[in-house]
């Protein structure tokens, strides 16, 4: 009898943990036929691809159109090397053994929203005559900004190198997982909460680009209950899988633990990105912004050596806002001055709507004057 009380509860357990997890799939599924399908913005054709490294990257050569929620496109265009130009003229924004600026950072550098013409990297090397590339890459974070300033400031050793800084950056530069609208991309990250954090490169490869190419390829063009049993239920589960076996794998292995301290990570990677910058002759340049009002914590970057130099486009962005100083910085109106001049916004009939909150072309040429009243080029 008692070997009947233990199992009957046991069965339930099976059962009812089941079935939770039966709707959890298929809520997550519908999710993601929505998102496939959704007006939200997107990319109509295939621009990236995943990359053992980096997690993912920009694919060479390809071009298509960002399709904005409100139905406005925006061009993007990448050159032979994968870095974004615009999408008329040269193939290239430079000679390989001729550069004068390499920008690092994330969709705020790469200009998400903005056609590649009135971004900052452009604004500078236009009004400059200035070589420039541009390799920053739309969720891009710390570890993988890292990545590349080992490979490109020794490969073009550029006169300069603008690395953004932002709150979310050293964030993601210590999560092996970073979630798009597709799902769970698999990234670099930094492990080991010590003084020397230790970069590791993905722990799984991302089932995110099997969806991308899946939609790209026409296999999804069918109805929901086609995408649900022929593709979505699938890949919910093997991306699930994937997740657990990871944090398993994370959780056996301390060594593969990401890092706790962002402070200390983000202390240590500009600090190692300068030292690579001035080993090649080249001049390290931070540059903040995505704070808006707040101060961005200072990065004393402890050890020998020379120091970047600091440059704060948050300063200038509110400044020319002309806020009254009696406001309360965190206060809704605040946020909404700053977005209505700084932000996307689209015009339906007489009613304005914000469509997308990273900068926009009036902030692009706001940050392309930071960089260029304190720099010499």
């Amino acid at each position: 009898m008692k070997k009947v009380r233990i199992i009957k509860p046991l069965i339930w357990t099976i059962i009812i943990t089941g079935a939770v997890y039966a709707v959890v799939v298929t809520v997550s599924s519908v999710l993601l036929y929505l998102c496939v399908w959704a007006p939200e913005a997107k990319y109509e054709s295939l621009l990236y691809t995943s990359d053992d490294t980096l997690g993912f990257k920009s694919i060479p050569n390809s071009s298509g159109q960002l399709i904005l929620c409100a139905g406005d496109t925006v061009p993007i265009k990448f050159d032979d090397f994968g870095f974004r130009i615009p999408s008329t003229g040269k193939s290239t924004t430079f000679t390989p053994d001729s550069v004068d600026v390499l920008y690092l950072g994330c969709s705020f550098t790469f200009g998400y929203g903005c056609r590649a013409e009135d971004t900052y990297p452009h604004l500078v090397s236009k009004t400059n005559d200035v070589s420039y590339i541009n390799a920053a890459v739309s969720a891009y974070g710390l570890s993988q900004m890292y990545l590349l300033a080992e490979k490109l400031i020794p490969q073009y050793r550029p006169r300069f190198v603008v690395l953004q800084r932002s709150s979310w950056l050293p964030y993601r530069g210590i999560d092996p997982f970073n979630r798009v609208d597709q799902g769970l991309l698999t990234v670099p990250y930094f492990s080991n909460p010590s003084e020397n954090p230790k970069l590791l490169f993905p722990i799984e490869k991302s089932l995110v680009f099997e969806l991308v190419e899946a939609r790209e390829s026409g296999k999804l063009n069918s109805g929901m209950l086609q995408f649900l049993f022929g593709f979505g239920f699938s890949h919910v589960v093997k991306e699930h899988f994937l997740y657990v076996k990871a944090r398993l794998r994370m959780l056996l292995n301390p060594s593969l633990q990401p890092a706790t301290d962002v402070a200390q990570v983000e202390q240590v990677v500009y600090k190692r990105i300068s030292d690579i910058a001035f080993a090649n002759g080249s001049f390290p340049v931070v540059l903040s912004v995505g704070y808006r009002w707040n101060d961005a914590p200072k990065l004393s970057l402890l050890g020998e050596g020379r120091r970047p130099m600091f440059i704060n486009a948050d300063s200038l962005l509110v400044g020319q806002l002309g806020i009254d100083e009696r406001l309360n910085p965190t206060s809704e109106e605040y946020d909404l001055i700053y977005d209505r001049a700084y932000s996307h916004w689209q015009v339906i009939e007489k009613d304005s709507f914000l469509i997308d909150n990273h900068p926009n072309e009036t902030a692009h040429r706001i940050i392309a004057d930071a960089l260029m009243s304190r720099i010499a080029f």
